[in-house]
């Protein structure tokens, strides 16, 4: 059996309201994934900048969907809500 995908993973604390109210910021959960993207965000653009930059930016969007989808397919999960088209 294999692991969950990390955005499944628990909240290490609750959100902060200063990055809820930030574009986007009701999609940031501080778990597993987020740690491991902002590692991913702040070493990229130091090994080879430009590639870096460009692999930075995909990885922040990656996550910015991924939390978007789990919030949207379990809507238990970190409260998100359930919206249906």
């Amino acid at each position: 059996m294999s692991p969950p995908p990390l955005q499944h993973t628990p909240a290490l604390c609750a959100t902060p309201e200063w990055v809820r109210g930030m574009p986007y910021g009701d999609l940031v959960v501080l778990n597993a994934a987020l740690l491991l993207s902002i590692i991913y965000i702040i070493c990229y653009p130091v090994m080879e900048l430009f590639a870096g930059t460009l692999g930075a930016l995909m990885v922040a969007a990656i996550y910015l969907e991924t939390s978007s989808l789990v919030m949207q397919a379990s809507p238990g999960i970190h409260g998100g809500s359930l919206s249906l088209p």
